[in-house]
């Protein structure tokens, strides 16, 4: 991919399925689906989110953090899962949290 984001290759698509420890209303449907291996953390909120609104259209959106085999994912998919040697040919157990927002701090 060029440094400008545009290439003639289309991008990777890597086979995923979310998952959460979360309560309703966080559940997204139990299904795979193929997204973009050049997604980063704010990307797949968007899916994340998207998939949540799909089942709850009152739904409003919030960042979330993302981990794959017990690490945060904290760059494009494709690099972490280059970088951790993980096989993007099989489906890819991606497990979702609340992200915690810089400044957001529990009052008591």
């Amino acid at each position: 991919m060029e440094a400008d984001g545009n290439s003639e290759e289309p991008s990777l698509l890597v086979l995923v399925l979310f998952k959460t420890d979360l309560g309703h209303p966080y559940k997204v449907p139990e299904s795979s689906i193929s997204i973009p291996a050049s997604l980063t953390r704010f990307g797949l909120s968007t899916v994340v989110n998207n998939l949540i609104t799909s089942v709850n259209p009152y739904w409003e959106s919030e960042p979330f953090d993302f981990l794959i085999k017990n690490e945060l994912v904290r760059m494009w998919l494709e690099k972490f899962l280059l970088a951790k040697n993980i096989s993007a040919e099989r489906i890819l157990e991606i497990k979702y949290i609340r992200a915690v927002v810089p400044g957001d701090v529990s009052k008591k």
